[in-house]
């Protein structure tokens, strides 16, 4: 056996044990290496002299197999290299499931003039979180027929197939359930204010925008333009709700003692003002974006942009409204998909 001959062997069981290891280019190589004719006496036996003119001799062809699986070895290296560092790379980039919260899908049923509702959806639209909303018939309550009766009011908020009932109920589960954790939890400041906003402010509202039969009619204005009611129910609403409301005002005007409902929401929205100004910053505590009491205040004081009475307040207290405009900048636009 001359030196040629165990020189081919050799790299034949090298190759095809390469191969076996390996990936599918080495087997094709293999097999066209095998399918070589055998070596006799130094030439190939061929069946045509036109097969044996454009036949390589066999050291030729050992040495274009070995450049190829060299190359292919190189290759198939270096496409491992690529998908290991990709997959590696996709993995340390990809948060861990339990990391991220799927943002919570939110029906809210409301009055769009609601003070309470406004707070809500202050909340929604700052943190950019989509929702829809039912608008209720606030005379009949036809949309509220399906929940359960012991509770009438408004806001409502059906949250990832939920019931919650209440601003404040609301805004928590939504923070809960927010994408990593939602945000920090009201501080003390926030929450001493939360409160005054509801055992306070709140209550100053109806008997300002309802004071006389021309404001409470104002507050209605925005049930002409909403399309889902029809014009018998636009007038009927408008009327008898302002009728309503009007002597509703009255009854709470005389249950938190309110002799002046001008000067007793002035007066509150002053104690406001001084609170942020205390805090040396834009909104509340010197934070330099609104927080959750920030945006309830700014809510209750949206319900009643339009009408008389804010602005008098914005006119008679020119760094709350500098405050409100503030808020309303950095709430943004609504995030409202659909209106029913």
């Amino acid at each position: 056996m001359n030196a040629l001959t165990r020189a081919s062997r050799l790299f034949n069981s090298s190759f095809s044990h390469a191969v076996t290891q390996r990936s599918a280019p080495f087997r094709a190589l293999s097999t066209a290496l095998n399918s070589q004719p055998a070596l006799t006496r130094g030439r190939y036996r061929t069946t045509s002299s036109q097969e044996s003119a454009s036949r390589l001799s066999r050291p030729a062809a050992l040495l274009i197999c070995a450049s190829s699986a060299a190359t292919t070895f190189a290759l198939a290296s270096q496409a491992r290299r690529v998908s290991a560092l990709a997959e590696y790379s996709t993995a340390a980039s990809a948060p861990a499931a339990s990391d991220v919260k799927r943002t919570p899908e939110i029906v809210l049923y409301q009055y769009e003039v609601c003070p309470f509702c406004n707070k809500v959806r202050a909340y929604l639209d700052f943190h950019d979180l989509p929702y829809r909303v039912v608008e209720v018939d606030p005379l009949r309550k036809t949309e509220l027929a399906k929940f359960d009766k012991s509770y009438r009011k408004v806001p409502i908020a059906i949250v990832n197939g939920e019931q919650v009932n209440g601003s404040g109920a609301v805004i928590e589960r939504v923070a809960a359930l927010m994408e990593h954790g939602g945000h920090a939890k009201p501080s003390e400041v926030e929450r001493q204010w939360l409160t005054w906003l509801d055992d306070k402010l709140i209550h100053l509202v109806a008997p300002n925008i309802y004071r006389t039969m021309n404001e409470s009619l104002q507050t209605f204005d925005y049930i002409a333009d909403n399309a889902k009611f029809s014009s018998w129910q636009r007038g009927t609403i408008r009327y008898s709700g302002a009728i309503a409301m009007y002597f509703v005002a009255r009854k709470l005007k005389n249950k938190y003692g309110i002799d002046d409902e001008r000067e007793a929401i002035l007066g509150a929205l002053q104690e406001w003002t001084e609170a942020i100004k205390k805090g040396g910053g834009k909104f509340l505590e010197g934070r330099e974006s609104p927080g959750v009491a920030d945006l309830s205040v700014y809510g209750v004081l949206k319900s009643i942009e339009t009408f008389d009475t804010f602005t008098e307040v914005k006119r008679k207290n020119e760094e709350l409204a500098e405050w409100f405009d503030r808020t309303k900048n950095a709430v943004g636009q609504p995030a409202v998909t659909v209106r029913e």
